[in-house]
């Protein structure tokens, strides 16, 4: 469909430097900020990830789904586009503040399912003359 071709999946892990920042950055963003996107959704969220025989790297992943790019950096981001107000987009700067100041390392992706961005979109991918997969493998045990 058009509206998933849209979609993209903001793919997190985290290591944590101030645990309690962290929290309440995510707290608003899933109480606040999503809950006003049409189509956004926290899709995944595993904590504690460890790794074998290594002190786990990170110590959250989570991938949330946005409607599209543009909405993740005016809503997420703070970009003022002239959408939304100053008092959004103060607090929005804020929570980003503390979100930075909660972690010691990040690495953040951009996803999409739609499979025509290497035919669409070739200068967002450096591939060569054959697609490939993308797979993100997480398990959690109880």
């Amino acid at each position: 469909s058009e509206s998933s071709d849209n979609e993209v999946y903001m793919i997190e892990m985290l290591k944590f430097k101030n645990e309690q920042l962290y929290r309440e950055y995510m707290d608003y963003l899933i109480n606040d900020v999503l809950p006003n996107i049409n189509g956004a959704e926290l899709v995944f969220r595993m904590e504690k990830i460890f790794q074998v025989n290594e002190e786990p790297e990170w110590d959250e992943v989570m991938i949330i789904k946005y409607p599209n790019g543009p909405i993740y950096l005016e809503k997420v981001l703070e970009q003022d586009n002239g959408i939304g107000n100053n008092a959004d987009r103060e607090m929005i700067k804020q929570m980003l503040e503390q979100r930075d100041a909660g972690l010691q390392n990040s690495y953040v992706w951009a996803a999409t399912l739609n499979t025509e961005v290497v035919d669409k979109y070739p200068e967002l991918v450096n591939v060569s003359s054959k697609k490939t997969d993308l797979l993100l493998h997480a398990i959690k045990f109880n």
